[in-house]
């Protein structure tokens, strides 16, 4: 994990770090995924928006940007390599805070967002959407 230190404080590292390893168990056991690595980026509204505006071609900060590597999940009993997950710490803040959640739930589930989106699910249509809101949850 790669965090901005100018923007995640000692406790809010605690926390993404309690968190995100707890989600990722959970998130993998619930749909029979193998164990997972997944490296994760907790920068803030700036690197997030050069990540979005370089990759998906949007000149704006996001919440989230998933990086799968397209590796073969079958991989037998070692941890899979699924990919990337950037947070800005900036954007979960303010929505967060817009939303009246915490900062610790916000972050799970936007982090769990990410994971399916690892694991090949979108959200385009409403079968995938209704199944990503079900991981989600």
């Amino acid at each position: 994990m790669i965090f901005d230190r100018t923007l995640w404080s000692a406790s809010d590292i605690d926390l993404v770090r309690a968190r995100v390893c707890i989600a990722t168990d959970i998130t993998c056991e619930i749909f029979s995924w193998p164990a997972l690595e997944v490296g994760g980026l907790f920068c803030g509204d700036d690197r997030i928006c050069d990540l979005n505006s370089m990759f998906r071609g949007k000149n704006k900060p996001t919440n989230v940007l998933s990086f799968p590597t397209g590796d073969d999940m079958s991989s037998g009993d070692a941890p899979v390599m699924a990919g990337e997950i950037a947070m800005s710490f900036e954007t979960l803040q303010a929505e967060a805070r817009d939303e009246e959640k915490s900062l610790g739930d916000h972050l799970t589930h936007l982090w769990v967002h990410g994971l399916l989106h690892l694991m090949g699910h979108d959200h385009e249509s409403d079968d995938e959407a209704d199944i990503m809101e079900a991981g989600e949850v």
